[in-house]
C-alpha cells in the first residue's frame, strides 16, 4: 500500500464512528497512527506533510480522551483543528507536487474551504463542557447545510488522496 493510500486508511477508520456504550469500536487512535505512520515518510518531501504528520500526533493524542466517550465540546473542537491540519498539509503538498493542474486546483479549493469551514465551526462552538447549542425547526436547515458540506469536503479529500496515491512524486524515496 502507498503512502496515501494508508493515509486514506486511516482517516477512514477516525471518521467512522461505530460506538456501543459508548465504546469506540474502531477506535480513533488506531486511525490516527496509520496517517501518522504514512505522513512520517513523506515528510521530507514537502512542508504540507510536516504539518500533516504533527497534526496527526496531535490527533492521536487527541483520541486517546475520546475512546470511552463521543467527542463532544472541546475534544470535538480539537478534533476538528486537528483534521484541518491534516487536510491543509496534505492538499498543500499534492498543489505543490502533483503533475495535474486539475489535482492542483482541487486541492488548493479543498484546503480553503475546509480551513473556512474549520474556522467558522470553532468560532461557533460553545466552549464550556456542560454548554449545549439546541437547533430546531428551520433554524436547523443552516447547520444541516454545513455538514452536508462538510461531509463532501472530507469525500473530495478522500478521493483526492486516493486518485494521486500512486503519482511517482510522493513515493517516500521521491526525493
Amino acid at each position: 500500500m502507498t503512502s496515501l493510500g494508508m493515509l486514506v486508511a486511516g482517516f477512514l477508520i477516525v471518521i467512522a464512528d461505530l460506538r456501543i456504550n459508548g465504546f469506540d469500536l474502531i477506535t480513533d487512535p488506531i486511525g490516527w497512527m496509520l496517517a501518522l505512520v504514512a505522513l512520517a515518510g513523506l515528510t521530507r518531501l514537502h512542508w504540507g506533510f510536516t504539518l500533516a504528520a504533527a497534526s496527526s500526533v496531535a490527533g492521536l493524542i487527541v483520541s486517546v480522551g475520546s475512546i470511552q466517550q463521543p467527542t463532544e465540546g472541546l475534544l470535538g473542537t480539537a478534533e476538528s483543528i486537528v483534521m484541518t491540519g491534516v487536510v491543509f498539509g496534505t492538499c498543500s503538498a499534492i498543489l505543490a507536487l502533483s503533475s495535474s493542474a486539475r489535482d492542483r486546483r482541487a486541492a488548493d479549493v479543498i484546503r480553503w474551504v475546509d480551513l473556512a469551514l474549520t474556522v467558522f465551526v470553532v468560532a461557533s462552538s460553545p466552549w464550556t463542557p456542560d454548554e449545549k447549542v439546541d437547533v430546531s425547526g428551520a433554524a436547523a436547515f443552516p447547520l444541516v447545510a454545513l455538514v452536508i458540506l462538510a461531509l463532501g469536503v472530507v469525500i473530495w479529500f478522500l478521493l483526492l488522496v486516493w486518485r494521486v496515491r500512486r503519482e511517482p512524486a510522493y513515493a517516500p524515496d521521491a526525493r
